[in-house]
């Protein structure tokens, strides 16, 4: 079993790591409009890699090295 102590990290941990995903669409919700703002007319390869720029930049976001044991731990215990 796992004790109260860890339940309660992995709760704040699980809390933390939700916030931090839900504040990258907001992030979106933001730069998306303002390039097909700024696409209007254009060649839409162009706005397509600009588009993709932001997408890519969240996916290869390392987790730094102080949080990767807890988001470790969090992972096992999902």
């Amino acid at each position: 079993g796992v004790d109260q102590q860890s339940m309660d990290e992995a709760r704040i941990l699980l809390g933390r790591i939700l916030d931090a995903f839900v504040g990258k669409f907001s992030t979106f919700k933001r730069t998306i409009p303002q390039l097909l703002e700024e696409g209007e007319g254009k060649d839409l390869i162009t706005l397509r890699s600009k588009l993709e720029l932001p997408v890519q930049a969240v996916l290869n976001l390392q987790v730094p090295a102080e949080h990767s044991k807890e988001v470790n731990d969090c992972k096992n215990l999902i």
